[in-house]
């Protein structure tokens, strides 16, 4: 989890979210818990983001976050350098997963760094809406989305088999419209040409059963 210190109260909803994960099967890596004294900083965010083992990196963003990531200040703007391309080399997958934590008060627009504009984020910005956007990230985790696009089923039949000649039908039938017309003998020959064409199309529509 990639976060800054803005504040006691917004430490503390940082380490609330990491124990819902925790509680719900998650396995989070968290400073408070992993960072032990001696250990370099640096090198420890470096490795949470480049690890392979890592499936996933939460950038919790509040306004100070968002204000450091793209001013390159401090701890917030080192894990942003290191960061950024990783991103970039992570397009068309979801490693990164931005996180509102804050949005504008006036405005309600989310604070999020400018290296993640465009990308999709969970909204976690308040009660009201902590919720859904919990189990909405507990989903993304662990590749359970809420619609699953359904499975590619098989090429109607119909649209494989040769296509039925109503241009032919239709043509026969206006010739045996015409001998009824005229009352010629040419009836019978025309209807029989009529039927034979007809019944000939009619059987590309049949339907065989296969076996397997």
């Amino acid at each position: 989890m990639s976060y800054s210190w803005s504040s006691e109260e917004h430490k503390s909803r940082v380490l609330e979210l990491a124990k819902s994960l925790v509680g719900s099967g998650v396995e989070v890596i968290l400073d408070v818990w992993d960072l032990n004294v001696g250990q370099d900083k640096y090198d420890f965010m470096e490795q949470m983001i480049k690890d392979k083992s890592i499936d996933r990196v939460l950038i919790i963003s509040d306004k100070l976050y968002s204000e450091k990531a793209d001013g390159r200040e401090g701890g917030v703007g080192t894990e942003t350098q290191i960061i950024t391309p990783a991103m970039y080399d992570d397009l068309g997958r979801n490693k990164f997963i931005p996180i509102v934590f804050e949005r504008d008060e006036e405005t309600g627009k989310e604070y999020l760094p400018l290296y993640v504009n465009g990308r999709m984020y969970i909204d976690l910005s308040s009660d009201e809406v902590f919720q859904d956007g919990f189990e909405r990230l507990l989903r993304e985790i662990f590749d359970k989305p809420n619609l699953r696009k359904p499975k590619l089923g098989k090429v109607p039949a119909f649209l494989l088999d040769d296509s039925v000649d109503t241009f032919e039908i239709e043509r026969k039938a206006s010739l045996v419209e015409k001998a009824l017309d005229k009352n010629t003998q040419r009836l019978s020959y025309a209807t029989k040409e009529y039927l034979d064409c007809f019944i000939e199309e009619l059987k590309k529509l049949s339907i065989s059963k296969r076996r397997g």
